[in-house]
């Protein structure tokens, strides 16, 4: 074999060789940038709804404490204004696919409003757990009290009974000892 036939197997064979690694070191890259670009999108996405939720639990906040001021004026009865304050959330949706609500648990567990299952009311549900073992409803009514908050886990939707990662943000109702959330 020439010389020169021998050079320019070397040569394409180098070529290949580098061409491969520029492939595959581009190829890598992009996975990299990939998952970087969807660890900062599940971040703003997750920022987006948590602020989304802590407005709506500003509001229910607001409202709750301006109808328990405006009652505790007018000598209401404190049964009276617990009924007005929970009449306001029981049949308010929200989200596009009126799949948002507001609970409210009392700070020892027991369950005083759950739109969607009304079944619960008057229930202790301290020890209810994710599909993961999580104690959330005791680290939701802990956020609540330390200022409220956001609490991730996982629970079941009710139509298919798969848990699905869900977050929640939690304040306090400190006239009755309350933990609202959404």
């Amino acid at each position: 074999m020439k010389i020169s036939t021998r050079i320019l197997i070397s040569l394409l064979f180098s070529l290949g060789i580098l061409g491969g690694a520029i492939i595959s070191i581009s190829y890598f890259n992009t996975l990299k940038t990939e998952q970087m670009f969807l660890e900062e999108y599940k971040k703003s996405a997750y920022a987006f709804y948590e602020n989304e939720l802590k407005t709506i639990m500003d509001i229910a906040l607001q409202n709750s404490n301006a109808i328990y001021k405006a009652q505790k004026e007018k000598g209401v009865s404190d049964e009276k204004i617990k009924e007005a304050i929970l009449d306001k959330f029981e049949e308010l949706r929200f989200f596009d696919d009126k799949s948002g609500y507001i609970f409210v648990y009392e700070y020892n567990g027991v369950n005083v409003l759950v739109p969607t299952n009304k079944t619960l009311k008057g229930k202790n549900m301290l020890d209810m757990k994710d599909s993961n073992g999580k104690f959330f409803l005791k680290e939701l009514i802990e956020t609540a009290q330390k200022g409220g908050g956001i609490v991730k886990y996982e629970y079941p939707k009710v139509k298919d009974g798969k848990p699905f990662p869900k977050f929640a943000y939690s304040v306090s109702f400190a006239p009755y000892n309350w933990m609202m959330g959404t």
